[in-house]
């Protein structure tokens, strides 16, 4: 799997204006129909023409990228009674097409200096792993983020920028024991 930065995907016209349809803070509003089917229909035009990267599919699809669980996340819908297209409407669902979309909800600037460590590949990978952990702890501290919050999104960065799922991890590790006292 080729490295490149983590961007937004390009959108055609039609998914724009799906896009801006969708409010993806839906915790705040509840249920919104014109939300859920719009979001169902934008989801269906990115995998028709493999518009979403595969590391942000195989971080939905694939259980080995749901850390602490042995179903995928599209298994944890199922095993909720939400099945095909109908996961694609469901509220929960737009926490995982806007990284679809968006990819990690980080600055620009952080991805930019994670993904500068990430692709000096001149580093054995154990020195990689120690840099990447420390910048990604570092940042959550400088920028006050909630640690849960940060390590899912440096977990997602570090799956984009290394394509090792180990490495990953273990940034998610680093983030996830922030602690503020």
């Amino acid at each position: 799997m080729a490295i490149q930065f983590p961007n937004r995907i390009d959108l055609t016209p039609e998914e724009e204006a799906l896009a801006s349809r969708i409010d993806f803070d839906y915790v705040k509003l509840g249920y919104d129909p014109e939300s859920c089917l719009s979001a169902r229909e934008l989801t269906k035009l990115l995998i028709e023409r493999d518009a979403v990267p595969e590391v942000r599919l195989d971080y939905f699809c694939k259980p080995e990228y749901n850390v602490g669980s042995t179903k995928s996340r599209y298994e944890q819908f199922e095993a909720n009674g939400v099945r095909g297209e109908e996961v694609f409407e469901s509220p929960h669902f737009f926490e995982h097409l806007k990284y679809f979309v968006y990819g990690p909800n980080l600055s620009d600037q952080t991805k930019e200096a994670f993904f500068q460590i990430a692709k000096n590949d001149t580093l054995p990978t154990s020195v990689q792993r120690e840099r990447l952990r420390d910048f990604s702890r570092n940042e959550t501290r400088r920028l006050r983020l909630n640690p849960k919050t940060a390590a899912e999104e440096f977990y997602k960065l570090a799956l984009e920028c290394t394509s090792k799922l180990h490495i990953a991890e273990s940034v998610r590790d680093a983030v996830r024991a922030v602690n503020y006292r």
